[in-house]
């Protein structure tokens, strides 16, 4: 397990087998160094200036929520709209890693939550509390706007699940910014008065700041990125694009977590968005449809999945899934769903991971873990490209913790898949290459 394998070996490997490509923000970044985090954080500001009078959002009548989504949204817009320079847009994030260290660093706090099961703990390990944890590290290292942006809405589920611990285990500071705009978009309808997890999730859901952050993120990838003509990224006219497109052409699906549409420009292949995309089409999920307009063109942000593991890529896809067997929404297939079609359908031999963090990502790796031993192909093999050692051994460290199913499958899984590793530097030196004379 876990081989070392070179340029030469991957171009076999796809060339003779069924094989799917899975790319992540790293793919983009050989294009452009403003999909890099650090400038997608510092331009974060640009956006939200943009976004206060240029978004959209809209809500079908007839969900059961809408009153409560409407009033939140407003009320968060309301707020975040009076931020207008870039210190209390700065002043805004550091507020919210003060709750988070308010949190983290109190053993009370911690063991109250616990008591109450509101920091759930999945099979392989992973717990909410751990991105609360993150956040924190991520600051203490940068600073409140390098933390991974799909990290914040965790907070959001912490400040409404602390709403019910006592005063003698949490007292919010009413003066801090985040909390408080996180209390004021939130209401509390009749028809969700329950208080446990998924009730929580879905609070978090329908929270006016979570619409904010999902606006200004995925605002910031599509505008600040370049997403919507990648032929303008910086690099595109340095690269030989037909030796790129061959590379790509060896594989039978391409798949990718971003939301530009790099892939389709290189290739004009039909790639699978397993965390959506933006759209010049109107699109509808779960009932609302937000996006942000440039150049008096409207660009649609609905499909599009930002947040922590527990809530988006879990929770949310979920309910949008079974959401949209209703005419109103959209029809869309979950990550899940894409995975079986793309691997276990169509018999993939080899699956390739480039680019791609697996931090917060998880869901990805156990679908291909689960999908490998469920085709037909009789000797199934994941190549994970690594950019760094620290990169290598996360994933080492991560894959082996993801195998917690039935006895059954976990020992299929251990037995029968293959794991290759290789340096993605290998793969840039020999792919992108320079036009330059």
């Amino acid at each position: 397990m876990f081989e070392s394998i070179l340029y030469d070996d991957l171009i076999r490997e796809i060339k003779n087998k069924t094989s799917t490509f899975i790319c992540g923000n790293g793919f983009s970044i050989n294009f452009d160094e403003r999909y890099s985090p650090s400038n997608l954080m510092s331009s974060l500001y640009s956006i939200h200036c943009h976004i206060k009078n240029f978004q959209y959002y809209n809500i079908a009548n007839g969900f059961r929520y809408r009153t409560e989504k409407l009033t939140n949204y407003k009320n968060a817009k309301q707020i975040t709209d009076n931020i207008n320079t870039s210190v209390e847009f700065e002043s805004f994030f550091y507020d919210a890693v003060i709750f988070a260290n308010s949190i983290v660093k109190n053993d009370k706090v911690i063991e109250w939550l616990n008591r109450n099961n509101y920091n759930t703990i999945l099979t392989f390990g992973l717990q909410q509390l751990d991105f609360v944890k993150k956040i924190v590290l991520q600051a203490n290292l940068g600073s409140a706007l390098s933390v991974n942006y799909e990290y914040w809405s965790v907070l959001i589920y912490y400040v409404l699940a602390l709403r019910k611990a006592p005063d003698e285990i949490y007292q919010f500071d009413y003066k801090n910014k985040f909390v408080s705009a996180v209390l004021a978009s939130n209401t509390d309808s009749k028809t969700n008065e329950e208080f446990n997890r998924t009730a929580l999730l879905l609070k978090v859901a329908n929270n006016g700041v979570y619409t904010y952050l999902r606006l200004l993120f995925s605002s910031n990838i599509i505008l600040n990125g370049d997403s919507l003509n990648v032929r303008q990224l910086k690099r595109w006219n340095s690269y030989d694009i037909s030796k790129i497109k061959e590379f790509f052409l060896c594989f039978n699906y391409l798949m990718t977590t971003n939301y530009d549409l790099l892939l389709e420009k290189i290739t004009s292949k039909n790639i699978y968005h397993l965390h959506g995309s933006f759209s010049r089409n109107p699109k509808r999920v779960l009932y609302e449809s937000l996006g942000v307009i440039y150049n008096a063109k409207k660009y649609d942000l609905s499909t599009i999945v930002i947040g922590d593991y527990f809530l988006a890529k879990s929770f949310y896809q979920v309910a949008a899934k079974v959401a949209s067997n209703n005419k109103i929404n959209t029809k869309i297939d979950a990550y899940d769903d894409m995975m079986k079609e793309a691997i276990r359908i169509g018999n993939t031999d080899v699956v390739v991971v480039f680019g791609l963090g697996i931090d917060n990502d998880y869901h990805i790796l156990r679908s291909i873990q689960i999908e490998m031993v469920q085709n037909k192909c009789n000797n199934p093999n994941i190549i994970y490209c690594y950019y760094s050692d620290q990169d290598r051994n996360d994933f080492i460290n991560l894959y082996k913790k993801c195998i917690t199913y039935s006895p059954e499958l976990s020992n299929h899984i251990l037995d029968k898949v293959s794991v290759s590793i290789i340096d993605s530097k290998e793969i840039i030196k020999n792919l992108f290459v320079s036009t330059e004379k």
